[in-house]
């Protein structure tokens, strides 16, 4: 329910202070947090930001996560999406990022 989502919201933002506490700080300074980019990625398992081959791909591997590790690997995905835009992220203002962030870029290789 809305409680969960709200959860995995705030477990995003603590997991992108671990990783990049300067990123996450400065989306939090912009007012950007999670809720505003990811509550969608997260809700709707990434599949309006990436190709359906993509998504398939992404789906496959959450799937093939122990049941209760699916959420935590997701989180994960989701991390990586903001850390890939970090340089982007961290020159520009809160405007650009939200559009940057809500509107994915598709140039992204779920290979690598």
């Amino acid at each position: 329910g809305v409680e969960g989502i709200h959860a995995a919201m705030r477990r995003l933002g603590r997991i992108l202070q671990h990783v990049d506490k300067p990123l996450a700080q400065h989306l939090i300074n912009q007012g950007l947090p999670p809720t505003f980019y990811a509550l969608r990625w997260v809700a709707l398992m990434l599949c309006q930001e990436f190709t359906l081959p993509d998504v398939l791909r992404i789906w496959d591997s959450v799937l093939a996560q122990p049941q209760r590790q699916r959420l935590s690997f997701l989180l994960f995905l989701c991390a990586a999406m903001v850390l890939r835009l970090r340089d982007f992220l961290l020159a520009h203002d809160f405007a650009e990022n939200l559009q940057q962030l809500q509107s994915y870029p598709r140039d992204i290789d779920c290979e690598e």
